[in-house]
Parts: structure tokens; sequence; C-alpha cells
């Protein structure tokens, strides 16, 4: 089975490419599995005052893309796919995608947060401000 791998993480935000990271780096057969674009929330963010070690700032879409390249350079591997359904209880662990079955001796579920709209107007021109 060529899809079987050491860690699954479910997500591509900063958590999730941040345990993807640490997973390849330590030599584990790791893959992210994301089903758009990697970055999570943070990609979308224009400016980023608050994140740790970019005191003078930096973009969201500039950090993600660093942390992307972080854990692809470790050995990582990128998955765009659809998550419809787990089986957690079988050894390794089954991930079935729309596109795809994923098996994996550990998932880590990484799956971030979407926020809540308001609904007021302009909210979505200035989401990510």
């Amino acid at each position: 089975m060529e899809n079987v791998y050491d860690l699954l993480v479910l997500g591509g935000g900063p958590a999730g490419l941040s345990a993807a990271m640490y997973g390849a780096r330590g030599r584990l057969k790791t893959a992210i599995i994301e089903k758009g674009r990697p970055g999570g929330q943070a990609a979308t963010t224009s400016e980023l005052e608050n994140y740790p070690g970019f005191g003078r700032g930096t973009t969201g879409p500039g950090l993600t893309e660093a942390m992307l390249n972080h854990a692809l350079d470790f050995g990582a591997e990128l998955i765009k796919d659809t998550i419809v359904s787990l089986d957690l209880k079988s050894n390794p662990k089954k991930v079935v995608g729309r596109k795809g079955e994923y098996y994996g001796k550990a998932v880590i579920y990484a799956l971030g947060a979407v926020p809540r709209m308001l609904n007021v107007p302009g909210e979505g021109k200035l989401r990510g401000k």
C-alpha cells in the first residue's frame, strides 16, 4: 500500500503545518491532507503583528508559505483532498477522501476553525484586515 504513512495530519493551517514539520523532521513518513489552500485563517490575514518570532510583523500568506515549505523540505507530502470519513479503530487508521484512501499509524486533527460571520455591510470585503 503506497498510501500508508507513519503520520497523517488533517488540516494545513499553522498547527497542522507545524505538526507535519516536526513529524517529517523526526523521519516519519508524513502527509498533510488539506482541502483548500494551505495556511488556514492565517493565510487570509494581510498583516500579522502578533506571531511569535515576527515582532516587526509579516503577512499571513508569507508566513504560511514559509511554514509549508519548511514541512516539505523535511519530506512531508501535501495531499489536496477533502476528508469524507474516518475509521480510527482499524490498524493502521483509515482516512477516506473524495480522491482516495490514506492510512496512518497516527492521525493528528488540526482542522482549524471558521469565524462566525456577523452579516454586516462590508464584512466580506474587510475579512482578514
